[in-house]
């Protein structure tokens, strides 16, 4: 297929490029690399992110200003026909939608503008009945309805396919395992060292503990800071180290402060250097209470740092206990604190297990991996609605 007119034509939409997190960049890397047999274009609602990578790479944009992650009928109404008057007019082949607000509205959009394959990809359970009891009843329905509708639905991780066969949105069939890819490439090259440590104001024997992610409640950032305490009870030399912003960050820095943290906890904020800064953390840990894997998990793996993390969801496929990583549960403090206490003590060990880490996720999220695995999928269920005809 070298003609233009004889690509399939695919569009990807995502509710928000901002903040660019991990299905922001699952979304992109499946645009960026996607093989010339398919001609891609990308939507979603604000942010200058996505589209700024588009211009860069000379891939169709478009801006869905109506789209929005917060919950409001008329612009959810807009943004339904907004979606379906983009679809119709420009006759996309494959539709996939990332994302729970797109995730729905663009799902009954590509439906009702007859597209033949729609897709969706699960980065995070959205019907938690923990994080969100208010609302996981009608998470849950609505997804139910969507899955009708939907012909492929891809997985970030193996157990958030369970858990929608579990609660009955649609059959094991439906659904596709496909890892979130990270890229390679900038952690082999990063350099870190002694002059990234005294740039960030360490010194060279403080043990670095670090945590990567937006701030938002699902990250836990507040169990983080219950940690701390104990470990310096331990260390006198810890430095906790948070990339990251959003909304939650200035209460976060205020329970920081409560406890007189400050030198001990320290926020960086939005960062372009994370791989370097990967390269200078003992350990790195993650207390995140909602997440559907984690490409800030698979980055600091890849980058040979033992792991303290929360075991949910997808943890557990990747994270082997005393392996490749710690698992504890979701808002124990405590627990988190002893793991971090035992990789100090144990410096052998926790080579040991950065080493197999990095092992484990070399095989399993290469860009090129997850690319190939998404593009099979369109081809495979265009192929079966064809010989269903």
């Amino acid at each position: 297929m070298n003609k233009e007119n004889d690509k399939i034509k695919v569009l990807h939409v995502i509710t928000r490029s901002h903040p660019f997190g991990g299905a922001q960049r699952n979304t992109w890397l499946s645009v960026r690399d996607a093989d010339p047999r398919f001609s891609v274009a990308l939507a979603c609602g604000g942010g200058d992110e996505l589209p700024d990578l588009c211009k860069k790479y000379n891939i169709p944009f478009y801006r869905i200003p109506s789209l929005q992650n917060s919950i409001s009928p008329l612009a959810d109404l807009k943004a339904l026909a907004d979606l379906w008057s983009l679809i119709k007019k420009e006759k996309f082949q494959v539709v996939h939608l990332h994302s729970t607000k797109a995730g729905l509205l663009g799902r009954f959009a590509s439906w009702l503008a007859g597209v033949p394959v729609i897709v969706f990809t699960i980065h995070g359970v959205s019907f938690d009945f923990v994080m969100r009891p208010r609302s996981a009843p009608l998470l849950l329905w609505l997804e139910k309805l969507c899955a009708g509708i939907t012909d492929g639905i891809v997985s970030v991780a193996q157990s958030c396919k369970e858990d929608f066969v579990r609660r009955g949105v649609c059959k094991e069939d439906k659904i596709r395992v496909i890892y979130s890819a990270i890229e390679y490439g900038p952690i082999d090259n990063a350099k870190g060292g002694d002059e990234k440590r005294k740039e960030l104001g360490f010194s060279p024997d403080d043990y670095i503990i670090g945590a990567v992610g937006h701030f938002r409640k699902a990250k836990g950032y507040e169990y983080l800071v219950e940690t701390a305490p104990y470990v310096l009870k331990e260390i006198p030399k810890a430095k906790f180290i948070i990339i990251g912003d959003g909304s939650q960050r200035e209460d976060i820095q205020n329970r920081i402060n409560q406890k007189g943290l400050q030198d001990a906890v320290k926020i960086l904020g939005i960062r372009e250097d994370v791989p370097e800064i990967l390269k200078l953390m003992n350990v790195f840990v993650r207390p995140s209470i909602h997440e559907g894997l984690g490409r800030a998990l698979t980055e600091a793996m890849y980058a040979r740092i033992p792991c303290v993390i929360t075991d949910i969801w997808g943890s557990g496929e990747i994270v082997e206990e005393g392996k490749t990583g710690y698992l504890v549960p979701i808002r124990d403090p405590e627990g988190m604190a002893k793991k971090i206490v035992f990789l100090y003590n144990n410096p052998d060990k926790a080579r040991e297990i950065g080493i197999n880490a990095h092992d484990k996720v070399v095989g399993m999220f290469g860009v090129s991996t997850m690319v190939k695995g998404i593009e099979k999928y369109y081809l495979e269920i265009m192929e079966k609605k064809t010989k269903t005809r």
